[in-house]
Order: structure tokens, then C-alpha cells, then sequence
């Protein structure tokens, strides 16, 4: 790694994306370092980014993308090694996924897109992730994905972007096309989507409208029902034509 280090400030390379592709523990999240072995996240970033390269990257309009499955993000004490590496300063940008089992190919032209507009067309952060994220409805389905970077008053600010369609994913979460009740295939009535009022935290009725998601089976009188977090903010026109509408959550980390 020092001689890594060394060669960058030799090349004079003043925009770097390092891609971190590996295995997570499912249980703990805990990342391999090699077949049958694993680590504490926190561990096995130190050891790849000593202080010598992350001094450097520092400097650096740098990003850091974890592929690996969800676990390590998932999973409390993992994801608090990676807040740490990413409030650390050492990148700009961090991006995770948050698929249980994680593919990386189905991240690979959000993760071209994202770069070239970016770094290249010199888009700003939101306005390159909305329009990379525009066309990646596959993505979508598959995984959520996280966001840490800091914002225009110096806080460390943590998106989750969750992609949402009535039938497959309604407000991200993933659901099973067999009903749990009958157990047929392809059970569901078309869904209905409709305004509900939720009490708000003083058991008070907010006057914020939320809506919600009904599935409905065809053949017994099972009802799930799926109601909009209030956290989640609808990004505009992205993934319209049927195929469902990102959303994002933001939360302030330091």
C-alpha cells in the first residue's frame, strides 16, 4: 500500500474511485479477506487503507464503493465501521447497497453512469445521482442504495435511495408473489393505492396525507398493506412509464 500511495502522488491523480468486492457474513456482516475467513469491517479497511493512502485520498476528489451483499450494511455494528470510514474524511463519497444478496453486475450502469457524469460532466452529487438513477429500474428492484457524503454546511449526511413499485416493491420493501395464507402463485388482485391518515407521535391525527399500498388475494380473504414512511421523499420524474418512482431518505450522521 505505501507503494500505492507513492505512485499516485507520482501520477498526480486528483480524481480516484476504489472499489472495495467481497463477501459479507450474513449474520454479523463481517467482510472476507479470504475463502472461509472474515473480519470486523473496520479491521479489514484499516489494513487496505493505511494512513499513508488515506492522508492521500484525503486530498483527493475521491469515492469509495462497497460491493459486497447487505449484511454489511444491515447489520448495526458492520454499517457503524463503514459511517466511520466514511465520516473519517478519506472520501467524499461513499456508496453501499443494501441487497441481502447483493449482485454487483446489477449495479454496474448506475455505477458508469454515476461516474462519468460526475467526475467528467462535472455534475454536482444530487444532480448526477437523480439522473443516473433515472433509468435503473433493475437496480431498483434489486437493492437500495446508500449514499454518505457531506452536505453544502459541512454535515455528514447519509441517502438511502429506495426504488418503488405497487406490486413487486411497494415503498421498497421486497414482498413474495404467493400469497402466505392460500399459497397460491400469482394471487393478487391489482393493487390499490389510496390516502390514509396516521397518527401522528402525540397519538394526535397528522393532517400529513400518506399513502398506502393494498394487495389483495384472489382466492381467500388475505390483505397485506403497506403504508408510505413519512421519511420518504419522492425524487420527481425518475422511472416513470410503469416502472415504478425512486424516493430518498435523508439523515444527518454528524
Amino acid at each position: 500500500m505505501l507503494a500505492l500511495s507513492r505512485h499516485l502522488k507520482q501520477q498526480h491523480f486528483k480524481r480516484i474511485l476504489v472499489f472495495l468486492s467481497t463477501h459479507s457474513d450474513p449474520d454479523r456482516g463481517d467482510l472476507h479477506y479470504q475463502s472461509g475467513y472474515s473480519c470486523v469491517a473496520g479491521d479489514l479497511l484499516d489494513t487496505l487503507l493505511p494512513s499513508s493512502l488515506r492522508k492521500y485520498l484525503q486530498q483527493q476528489d475521491s469515492i469509495f464503493v462497497l460491493l459486497a451483499c447487505g449484511a454489511a450494511v444491515n447489520e448495526k455494528a458492520s454499517f457503524k465501521h463503514i459511517l466511520d470510514l466514511a465520516v473519517s474524511g478519506t472520501f467524499r463519497i461513499s456508496i453501499a447497497f443494501s441487497a441481502k444478496n447483493f449482485q454487483p453486475p446489477r449495479a454496474s450502469t448506475f455505477l458508469m453512469k454515476f461516474t462519468d457524469k460526475y467526475f467528467f460532466r462535472r455534475y454536482g452529487l444530487d444532480a448526477a445521482l437523480t439522473a443516473s438513477l433515472s433509468e435503473e429500474s433493475g437496480l431498483g428492484s434489486h437493492s437500495n442504495v446508500i449514499v454518505i457524503s457531506k452536505d453544502n454546511t459541512g454535515r455528514w449526511i447519509e441517502r438511502l435511495y429506495v426504488w418503488s413499485h405497487v406490486s413487486t416493491r411497494p415503498w421498497g420493501v421486497d414482498v413474495s408473489q404467493q400469497c402466505p395464507s392460500c399459497r397460491r402463485i400469482q394471487s393478487w388482485h391489482k393493487p390499490q393505492a389510496s390516502n390514509v391518515l396516521q397518527p401522528s407521535s402525540k397519538a394526535k391525527m397528522s393532517k400529513l396525507t400518506l399513502r398506502r399500498i393494498e394487495h389483495r388475494c384472489r382466492f381467500c380473504s388475505y390483505v397485506r398493506s403497506f403504508d408510505k414512511p413519512a421519511s420518504l421523499t419522492y425524487l420527481g420524474a425518475m422511472g416513470e412509464s410503469g416502472r415504478g418512482k425512486w424516493y430518498v431518505t435523508r439523515r444527518v450522521i454528524s
